[in-house]
């Protein structure tokens, strides 16, 4: 990844039983941190959002649907512009990509999907 952009992201492969056999997070250790120790994945529009659907959606769009203001506190670590990416029926894998100071384009994540 980067190679192709100066993203952070937080991925779970092959999720099995609430379980990512693999996991890579280039999240600062502060927001995991914060975000573990508050239990945020409970209340995470994006994650709401990716067990549910398949595809790419950007936290803009979730932000109606950001009651506990994850998205607020996820920017005041310098995450304000994501992307969620589902892919997967029974083996599926979850991607929650970050940009500090721009909005992460299409033509990114199309090539961020050759990659």
């Amino acid at each position: 990844m980067t190679q192709v952009t100066d993203w952070t992201f937080a991925l779970g492969l092959h999720i099995r039983f609430a379980n990512p056999t693999l996991r890579y997070v280039t999240y600062p250790r502060e927001w995991v941190d914060f975000y573990t120790e508050k239990e945020l994945v409970f209340v995470d529009p994006a994650v709401r959002w990716a067990i549910a659907n398949q595809g790419v959606c950007d936290w803009a769009d979730l932000s109606d649907n950001d009651e506990s203001d994850v998205f607020g506190a996820a920017a005041r670590f310098g995450l304000r512009f994501g992307k969620v990416v589902a892919i997967g029926e029974l083996d599926r894998s979850l991607g929650f990509f970050s940009h500090a100071s721009r909005p992460i384009t299409d033509e990114e994540i199309a090539q961020g999907q050759t990659v």
